[in-house]
């Protein structure tokens, strides 16, 4: 269910140590689909911005932008 992807996405950011600030939106639209997007503050100053598109467990879409203090970027992403 991926509502037990959610809560283990959570747990697992609040588990670390590295996490100065965060801000996520869950959004569940079947039992099987969901979407996250969010943001997290580490505690160097660099920041990682995030979504993922899930169906069934499986990441259909994703965009994972890291950037840090000084502004130099990486980029992953699911479009070309």
């Amino acid at each position: 269910m991926i509502s037990d992807y959610f809560k283990e996405v959570e747990r697992r950011i609040k588990d670390t140590e590295i996490v100065a600030d965060k801000s996520i939106d869950f959004r569940e639209f079947s039992t099987t689909d969901g979407m996250l997007r969010g943001r997290l503050l580490f505690i160097d100053g660099s920041m990682l911005e995030f979504m993922e598109y899930l169906h069934e467990g499986i990441r259909l879409k994703y965009r994972f932008h890291l950037m840090d203090r000084y502004g130099l970027q990486v980029r992953q992403c699911t479009t070309p």
